[in-house]
């Protein structure tokens, strides 16, 4: 989802976190926000928190990532 969003090559630090399992019919929303956005070293940089919920409402993943973006 992240580099469908961002881009390839553009996630320069990716933390997740499996909050709990899932199953093979569990349907699963995912959602992502970008938190901060500033510049460091000349490049654009956005802070992302992101996570992934079954249809009972229960965060399954969770996560965050720094991207680059092209200017």
């Amino acid at each position: 989802m992240l580099t469908d969003w961002l881009g390839d090559g553009a996630l320069r630090r990716l933390r997740i976190r499996f909050a709990s399992r899932f199953w093979p019919d569990d349907v699963l929303t995912c959602s992502a926000t970008v938190t901060a956005k500033r510049e460091e070293a000349g490049d654009g940089l956005v802070d992302c928190e992101f996570s992934a919920v079954n249809q009972n409402g229960e965060v399954i993943i969770r996560g965050d990532a720094i991207a680059a973006l092209p200017r």
